[in-house]
């Protein structure tokens, strides 16, 4: 009985079958060429086996066809929608009168421990950033006393098709309310991207002017089932309203209005996106959300990118 390495069995098979054929069989024309000269008589002397040699090729080549991003999709373009953290990172984004209600710092602090050497451009360096910088996660425990932290949220919601809905024909103060997100189609367990093309304040006295989700909107989102919210804005609710609500000590069901619906759903929020606007027009999009497990907190600064297909 003739015998031979599988490789071999599975490239006499492939040329036996397909010819001189490298963009078959995934190897050189050279070895396809070596082995074909034994095809004749491996055909005159294994002929019982020859039926079986086939079968055994197409399986070891249902299970190693082509590249691995022949199976697995990879996008054609990837969107970063976060945008980069350095110092005046919440003055440019929130604006000074933000920064102060919030009791903020006015300047993120990057402070080296070790400095870096003639050989080597950076040491180490300790970064002081507040947990909703940026692009960020809010996690429902931001609300709810035993809703989940940031580091609880299970993963299969901070990763999902997203439905970008293009809201930059609202008025700057308006809310969006659920009329108007039952003009777009959104399934259960997309994210939802809010897009309402946010610009920063211009002056130092300004607070924030953008569309807003009101608490029906909320309620809208999470009878959907909605994997998360997503927005380019730095809130989903109006930081002016905010202080105005807190001021009268008005109670958090009030106050938090759009956002409690969603953390009782269990939905992640996702907030300050950039780059929202080259998402436009495109069908299949994944978003992916990911921030660090920061243990028992409310929220964190996430890298998030878009995958476009």
């Amino acid at each position: 009985m003739l015998s031979f390495a599988p490789e071999t069995a599975f490239l006499v098979a492939s040329v036996s079958v397909q010819g001189f054929n490298p963009r078959f069989t995934g190897c050189s024309m050279a070895r396809i060429e070596r082995i074909s000269r034994i095809i004749p008589e491996i055909r005159m002397k294994a002929l019982p086996c020859y039926g079986m040699l086939l079968v055994g090729a197409a399986l070891v080549f249902s299970g190693c066809q082509g590249a691995p991003h022949d199976r697995v999709p990879v996008p054609k373009r990837i969107v970063d929608l976060s945008p980069p953290l350095s110092a005046n990172t919440l003055e440019l984004q929130l604006g000074q009168r933000v920064v102060e209600f919030l009791g903020l710092p006015s300047r993120l602090r990057f402070r080296p421990v070790v400095p870096p050497t003639p050989d080597h451009s950076f040491g180490l360096v300790v970064y002081e950033l507040p947990s909703h910088t940026g692009a960020h996660v809010d996690a429902p425990g931001r609300l709810l006393k035993h809703g989940e932290r940031v580091d609880q949220i299970g993963l299969e919601k901070l990763v999902g098709p997203a439905r970008v809905l293009d809201l930059r024909w609202k008025g700057q103060r308006s809310q969006i309310e659920a009329t108007d997100l039952e003009n777009y189609q959104i399934d259960s367990g997309d994210v939802v991207i809010l897009f309402v093309g946010y610009t920063p304040p211009s002056t130092n006295s300004d607070w924030p002017k953008y569309p807003t989700i009101s608490r029906e909107s909320a309620l809208w989102l999470a009878n959907r089932k909605v994997r998360a919210v997503a927005t380019d804005a730095p809130s989903l609710g109006d930081f002016q309203r905010y202080a105005e609500l807190l001021s009268q000590n008005r109670p958090p069901e009030e106050v938090w209005a759009e956002r409690i619906p969603l953390f009782r759903a269990g939905i992640p929020v996702v907030e300050g996106l950039v780059n929202v606007e080259q998402l436009l027009g495109e069908d299949r999009v994944q978003l992916i959300a990911l921030p660090p497990p920061v243990a028992d907190r409310s929220g964190s600064p996430a890298r998030v990118v878009a995958m476009i297909y």
